[in-house]
């Protein structure tokens, strides 16, 4: 494993849809690592140079494999399966307390990109309440004049109540099974349910709002409260858990 070994790895070999850590990465993680780990109080400088440069190669060739990938969803599950084999190779050799730069550099990576899943696994159920939230928040703190759009907003409750428990069953099964360490399937269902609960209640902010009080399909939101033990629901009967999520 070298520079030039990673510099010069050729993506067509690649499953056009695999989501699942690659050998490249698996080599990586592990020489990266070790390497790290045999440098530690020794600062070495050519070994940090050499580290910084392999672990910046690195991140470009993942993002010459992210474009192999098709779908939008599965690019963000590929970089999260590979950054977690790396932080993985990093935990063996007993890193996370101390954390290296090669280190923090894919949990950053890994981090942003859970960001992006997560709003990517709620869009398809929830994307026009999502858009909605976000675009009349600003409106309402700026206290400018809003453009009431009843049929749309009718639209996003009835929207809402018709699909939100199957949604919850669908994203809990899609996501377990999408990531092969089954911690980082938890902590992204995690992640989801509680941006969902986020969203809707922020959604049910705006309803409250003057502007808002002639949409006649108000009655017929879905209480927050019952959103809460749904989601809560799920978690117990998946992961044996009954933290909060709120």
């Amino acid at each position: 494993m070298n520079v030039d070994s990673i510099k010069t790895f050729d993506t067509h070999k690649m499953k056009p849809n695999s989501t699942e850590p690659q050998i490249i990465t698996e080599r990586f993680a592990n020489f990266i690592a070790s390497l790290a780990a045999i440098n530690e109080g020794w600062n070495d400088q050519q070994i940090d140079q050499l580290l910084m440069r392999m672990s910046s190669e690195f991140e470009q060739c993942l993002k010459r494999m992210y474009r192999v990938v098709r779908k939008k969803k599965e690019k963000f599950t590929f970089i999260i399966n590979n950054c977690n084999t790396i932080i993985t190779a990093f935990e063996k050799q007993n890193w996370m307390q101390n954390p290296s730069r090669e280190l923090e550099r894919f949990s950053l990576i890994l981090n942003r990109t859970i960001q992006k899943y997560v709003d990517e696994v709620l869009r398809p159920f929830f994307g026009p309440m999502i858009t909605f939230v976000i675009e009349t928040e600003p409106l309402l703190s700026r206290k400018e004049e809003i453009e009431l759009d009843k049929e749309m907003i009718e639209h996003i409750i009835e929207g809402f109540s018709s699909v939100w428990k199957d949604a919850l069953e669908f994203i809990k099964d899609d996501v377990i099974k999408s990531f092969t360490r089954p911690k980082t399937g938890t902590e992204i269902l995690h992640s989801a349910l509680t941006a969902l609960l986020y969203y809707y209640q922020r959604f049910l902010d705006i309803m409250n709002k003057k502007p808002f009080n002639e949409i006649s399909l108000k009655n017929e939101l879905i209480n927050r409260h019952h959103v809460m033990m749904e989601v809560k629901k799920h978690r117990i009967e998946k992961h044996g858990e009954s933290e909060n999520v709120a």
